[in-house]
């Protein structure tokens, strides 16, 4: 049976596991809403979801269509938010429903991992416990698997690949270094391409505060090489995680089978999903901008969950100081802060350091 064909099966079971406390579309003073992250839970934009570009409010139903009508889509996260994993996974059953079997792939695993990743999903009954064991989770420096375990679990449910997407670290390590990249390496990653002045500009000084002014400026152009790096990696594992045409290969073979062309079907179907950090959903210069020149005229659709500020009420008030007026992501949606702690406190204390 294709992967297409086993979505009604998995259904059932994808919807049996849907959490009671994972919350509502719209927050505030919406009944019922049971929030995990407990700052600024009555802000009057949580739970609130907009659209960038046409700067209005829409319906979680209207954010999960134009998720299920793009090629790849990407939900970009605060990575220690309970409640974008949440929605994240909520997002996934959504998609199940609309008879979507997208491949799944995350940032947090890194390339090195899919064999043993693959071998636990070989197992007759895969689960959430067997992926943090296979991936070796603890060592990685995320946050805590359990934040993350009702993702893998709405994916296993609906019968989804998983995907380790980023680079592995040895390359990593490799982009972070003074030495010159070897030109195939350059290539593969679309290193040399030159960015447009203000995105560079832009992406050095946010990596510059992503790291609390604590660097000093001759560390940037690695940076940037290393997060330019991570982008195109990710991309690339969304493209691999489609099939040659940007396809699963059954639904690639199905539409053949219906008379779409080449072109149409290198373009159509929500073939893989990306989680993600926000700042990698970005479209002038995250994960959007790398699949742009892996695969031109893809269709893709970037969500940031993003939490609310204390001081900012205006919806995208806060995307506009941060971004500029030019829409940097398709959808935003808004939820409750999981800390108030200071950020370069918390990096200091964080094996990861700056993401």
């Amino acid at each position: 049976m294709s992967r297409a064909g086993l979505v009604g099966a998995a259904l059932a079971v994808a919807l049996a596991c849907t959490r009671g406390e994972t919350p509502p579309a719209h927050g505030g003073g919406h009944p019922g809403v049971a929030w995990r992250s407990r700052l600024e839970r009555d802000h009057q934009l949580v739970g609130r979801i907009y659209d960038v570009a046409q700067r209005k409010e829409v319906s979680e139903g209207e954010l999960v269509d134009a998720l299920a009508g793009a090629r790849f889509a990407i939900l970009g996260e605060h990575h220690e938010n309970e409640d974008h994993h949440l929605l994240q996974a909520r997002l996934l059953r959504a998609l199940v429903a609309r008879g979507r079997a997208p491949a799944v792939a995350f940032e947090m695993l890194t390339r090195d991992v899919q064999p043993a990743l693959d071998a636990a999903l070989a197992a007759p009954a895969p689960n959430a416990e067997a992926v943090r064991v296979a991936t070796a989770w603890e060592t990685s420096g995320w946050p805590p698997f359990a934040l993350y375990a009702p993702i893998f679990e709405a994916a296993l449910a609906a019968g989804l690949p998983l995907v380790a997407a980023d680079l592995a670290p040895a390359e990593r390590r490799q982009l972070g270094s003074d030495e010159s990249l070897p030109a195939p390496l350059r290539a593969r990653l679309g290193l040399d391409e030159q960015l447009p002045a203000e995105v560079q500009r832009g992406l050095e000084q946010d990596l510059l505060a992503a790291h609390c002014d604590e660097l000093p400026a001759s560390a940037l152009p690695r940076l940037v090489r290393v997060q330019r790096g991570r982008d195109a990696e990710l991309a690339q594992a969304l493209l691999d995680a489609a099939g040659a045409d940007g396809l699963p290969a059954d639904s690639a073979d199905e539409s053949a089978e219906l008379g779409a062309s080449a072109e149409e079907r290198a373009t159509s179907g929500l073939a893989a999903v990306l989680v993600a950090g926000a700042e990698h959903a970005r479209r002038d210069r995250g994960v959007p901008r790398a699949l742009a020149r892996l695969a031109p005229g893809a269709a893709v659709t970037s969500l940031a969950l993003l939490e609310v500020s204390p001081d900012v009420r205006a919806p995208l008030a806060d995307v506009d100081a941060r971004a500029g007026a030019e829409p940097v992501f398709d959808y935003v949606w808004y939820t409750p802060r999981a800390s108030d702690e200071d950020y370069c406190e918390r990096m200091k204390r964080s094996p990861r350091g700056a993401p």
